[in-house]
């Protein structure tokens, strides 16, 4: 049973390192939330036309499946094309269980993890220094630059 779990997830981790993304996305303080620090949220997305590898994702850690509707895809032939998602500690949840598999995205995923670690370890509600925030802004440049870096091999 537990080879059959780490040969899942070992399939899950080759999935997102060829069609994935693990990403921040920044979100400015808002009022109206109560939020009072700029923050970015943990994100692991794949788009693919592969339903069947997507539901597996889904089986394994969770997340929306939704159907995308690019016009370019469509255009090429590409369609249907899925997407499926995760974001905050649902994705970090999943990338510490991927990690030891991933090769492409290892160190996008490890920047992401000590990212989270960051707001684990923050007291909820309180306003963050500058020091604080600059450093997250820090680590997500970084994961910013790795897929910059990635678009430029691409073919």
């Amino acid at each position: 049973m537990k080879k059959t779990k780490e040969r899942l997830l070992a399939y899950a981790a080759g999935i997102i390192d060829g069609e994935g993304s693990i990403s921040l996305k920044h979100q400015s303080p808002r009022p109206a939330n109560r939020s009072i620090n700029e923050s970015w949220v943990s994100k692991l997305t794949v788009k693919m036309n592969d339903l069947e590898a997507l539901n597996l994702l889904s089986s394994l850690f969770g997340g929306n499946i939704k159907m995308v509707h690019d016009k370019t895809k469509i255009e090429k032939g590409l369609f249907p094309g899925y997407s499926w998602d995760l974001t905050s500690k649902k994705a970090t949840k999943a990338l510490k269980k991927i990690l030891p598999f991933l090769r492409i995205k290892k160190e996008q995923a490890e920047i992401v993890l000590r990212y989270q670690s960051r707001i684990d370890h923050a007291k909820h509600g309180q306003k963050l220094s500058d020091h604080e925030i600059e450093i997250r802004q820090k680590i997500a440049n970084r994961l910013k630059f790795l897929h910059h870096k990635n678009d430029l091999i691409q073919p």
